[in-house]
């Protein structure tokens, strides 16, 4: 967990992948008493996790979907342009 001041209260999960350290993309609230907390992460087979605080899920969803493991799909191009005769109405 980190707690950093008033605004800060979350559990990071971090994935090493490729040598790239990978923070989830899903906000994830940390207990912040005067109390010592279990933090557990669960990987499954199927490519899916749970987050438990105190053996209570609090998180859960599919790693692909939640980490940048992967690049892109599809790449950016900044030279491309619609052509002139381009139809934006919807239809």
């Amino acid at each position: 967990p980190d707690i950093c001041g008033p605004g800060t209260k979350k559990v990071h999960v971090i994935f090493n992948y490729k040598g790239n350290n990978l923070l989830t993309k899903k906000d994830i609230r940390c207990k912040d008493d005067e109390l010592t907390h279990l933090y557990t992460l669960i990987l499954h087979s199927d490519n899916t996790y749970e987050v438990r605080i105190d053996n209570s899920k609090v998180e859960s969803g599919n790693l692909e979907d939640d980490w940048d493991f992967l690049p892109a799909k599809t790449i950016k191009d900044p030279e491309a342009k619609k052509p002139e005769d381009w139809d934006d109405r919807e239809k």
